[in-house]
């Protein structure tokens, strides 16, 4: 009987989409003569007298629209006063002209990166300064706001910037946009013009704010987190406490995905593990939904970059499998609904010959769901290790349940007539067999039987007479 293999994360849709939401204190906004802001920056003032300013534009003005010289044919104007006048004029525009480059000088020293980041040039260079090192950009867009004012609270996007670049993600840049997002669609299209491999974009208002990050080269969900709506001031102040770790864990599968998907497992895993290692040190509040499928994704994905992809591996790389097994099991303790993350973690116990821990997964899932997709799919695995712990009659009545629910699948049908072989319910097996000819819809199929029916006999040879008898049928 051929076991499944363990499922590929790669050819599932990844846990719900997650982000980060927490209700925020509305700030005053701030106001300035003049005001500068860069994407992703505080706002920035430069003060000054625009009055002032202004007149000086005026003045300069009038004194180009003035004529150069007006020569009258009733009186005679010498060539000295027409060269004094026109050296006057020169005089006053070079010395307005000074003053605007020592103010344009000024303003580029000590306002350069807030005037480039809003037109768009301070982005641009920290991409290509990712691009050149070899590092992946992380964008991190300017949070759209839905009220007229946008909140200033302790988690706009200057400090999820320092956040993130606090937490020291290897071999990443962290760049601020001045461009919002509205979509994952729209994240995707930005991204990949600025040359971003993540994009990390939301929306605030005076009462919640929404983060998402979103991959932009590989086709995965975006990550998006909601918070349950709480009254109790304790457990406010503890999602707000834990929104920056949850965001950089966030990233951190983003980028882990990234790796994996580039064959880069080694360094998809470091990073997924070393976020989830920080977390493990901060109280999280597991009665929200969208919490819980997050962290047991992503566990189970480190899980998963862990798990050899072949049996014998496990041999060579026992501890890489223990790792997997402690992934899961903490996916599993954190989503206790999600038979997923305990189905392989019984796989992964089979493949290091543990069978009782095997059958304690599978036995754990059965009793609580019978029923489930789950249930039903390890029904066969816990039969086939009964099968060999010479428990034939416990995997006939896993088999018997789970073809009551398959009438016409001619394998689950094969699994139970080789069980009842096994377990000398002779009758039984040959009436299994004549309704399994009845499924069959073609010789190869057949064939395939057969041999299983051989294999079995020369193992058996008590179960030799029983066998020919069977497989002539088969052949009439």
């Amino acid at each position: 009987m051929v076991q499944p293999s363990p499922s590929n994360l790669d050819d599932q849709q990844l846990p719900q989409e997650i982000g980060v939401c927490q209700e925020l204190n509305t700030g005053s906004s701030n106001e300035g003569t003049m005001q500068g802001a860069s994407a992703g920056r505080d706002s920035n003032q430069i003060h000054g007298d625009n009055n002032t300013i202004i007149q000086n534009v005026f003045t300069l003005n009038e004194e180009l629209t003035k004529p150069w010289g007006v020569f009258k044919k009733s009186s005679a104007v010498s060539v000295e006063s027409t060269k004094e006048k026109v050296s006057g004029i020169w005089q006053h525009l070079k010395v307005m002209t000074s003053l605007g480059f020592i103010f344009l000088l000024g303003t580029t020293t000590f306002f350069g990166s807030q005037i480039r980041d809003s037109i768009g040039l301070g982005q641009s260079s920290c991409f290509n300064l990712a691009r050149k090192e070899g590092k992946l950009a992380i964008a991190v867009a300017n949070f759209s706001s839905l009220g007229q004012n946008k909140t200033n609270n302790l988690f706009t996007e200057t400090r999820l910037k320092e956040r993130l670049e606090a937490q020291m993600i290897p071999n990443v840049t962290v760049c601020p946009i001045k461009q919002s997002v509205s979509s994952r669609d729209r994240a995707k299209i930005l991204g990949n013009n600025l040359g971003a491999a993540i994009i990390i974009w939301g929306r605030l208002d005076t009462s919640a704010l929404e983060v998402y990050v979103t991959t932009v080269k590989i086709d995965v969900r975006s990550l998006r987190y909601l918070p349950i709506p709480t009254a109790n001031a304790s457990d406010s102040e503890l999602q707000t406490k834990n929104l920056p770790g949850l965001v950089n864990v966030m990233t951190a599968f983003a980028i882990s995905q990234i790796y994996k998907s580039d064959g880069r497992i080694l360094d998809g895993r470091n990073t997924l593990e070393t976020a989830l290692m920080k977390v493990e040190q901060m109280p999280i509040n597991l009665d929200n939904q969208t919490t819980v499928d997050f962290l047991a994704g992503a566990y189970y994905f480190l899980g998963q970059m862990y798990n050899p992809t072949k049996d014998w591996q496990c041999y060579e790389r026992k501890k890489d499998c223990y790792q997997a097994l402690r992934a899961y099991n903490k996916a599993a303790e954190i989503d206790h609904n999600n038979y997923e993350y305990l189905v392989s973690q019984g796989l992964l116990y089979e493949r290091l010959k543990n069978l009782d821990e095997a059958v304690k997964i599978y036995t754990q899932i059965i009793e609580v769901a019978p029923e489930s997709p789950s249930g039903l799919e390890v029904r066969p695995y816990r039969a086939d290790i009964y099968l060999k712990q010479s428990r034939a009659r416990e995997a006939v009545e896993d088999l018997k349940f789970l073809c009551q629910r398959r009438m016409g699948d001619p394998e689950c049908f094969h699994n139970l007539g080789l069980a009842q072989l096994q377990a000398n319910q002779i009758i039984a097996a040959q009436k299994t067999y004549q309704d399994i000819k009845s499924f069959l819809s073609n010789n190869a199929e057949k064939a395939e039987i057969i041999n299983d029916l051989e294999s079995l006999a020369q193992r058996r040879s008590d179960l030799l007479p029983a066998i020919n008898s069977i497989i002539a049928t088969f052949n009439l």
